[in-house]
């Protein structure tokens, strides 16, 4: 009977280690915590492609150099300002989901509404940023959406957004687990190695 339970024991830890290692390439591990909410790497990743994506188009556009982009210390800063804006919408997320207890989604959905031809704006967000319509409905559309939201609510009593961005960015817990960077209470800094 001891055998039995230490093989299914150790056949346990052996499934937990391989669905921990399953997790980890997928980049479902976190590279960022703000206020015990978690930034994954995955998202940082498709966050992080479609901003090169964006910039590598707008430099052929301008018949620039595209050669620019190949500079380690500007893609490493790409990735500080893509960090940051993560760590900006997680800010904004949890605001305004502590100030809009009833009807948050209806007033994103509006706000999204407002944009337009939603359809075709899909299509040319997979041009230029080289994203599924789906991630960009998730990784720009319903972050601004929220960042809109809680500027309309901050702006009806009175209250500056960019203040209070500031103040909330000095007393948010934020560790960064990615290497070469850390917080300093106003962002994401590139950190000397």
């Amino acid at each position: 009977m001891n055998l039995k339970i230490a093989i299914v024991v150790f056949l346990g830890f052996i499934a937990f280690g391989l669905g921990l290692y399953g997790l980890s390439v997928r980049g479902y591990y976190p590279v960022i915590a703000v206020n015990y909410h978690f930034i994954s790497a995955a998202a940082a990743d498709k966050y992080y492609g479609s901003a090169v994506n964006y910039l590598r188009g707008t430099i052929v556009a301008s018949k620039a150099d595209p050669a620019a982009l190949d500079d380690k210390n500007q893609l490493e800063e790409i990735r500080r300002a893509v960090l940051d804006k993560l760590v900006e919408n997680s800010l904004i997320y949890q605001e305004v989901k502590a100030r809009e207890k009833e009807n948050l989604d209806e007033k994103v959905k509006k706000k999204i509404e407002q944009v337009g031809d939603l359809d075709k704006l899909k299509e040319k967000a997979g041009v230029v940023y080289g994203l599924t319509s789906d991630d960009f409905v998730n990784l720009v559309l319903i972050p601004e959406a929220y960042r809109e939201v809680l500027q309309d609510d901050m702006l009806s009593v009175r209250e500056d957004f960019n203040e209070w961005l500031q103040e909330v960015k000095r007393k948010a817990g934020v560790f960064v687990f990615k290497k070469g960077f850390g917080w300093d209470g106003q962002g994401i800094k590139i950190m000397p190695q």
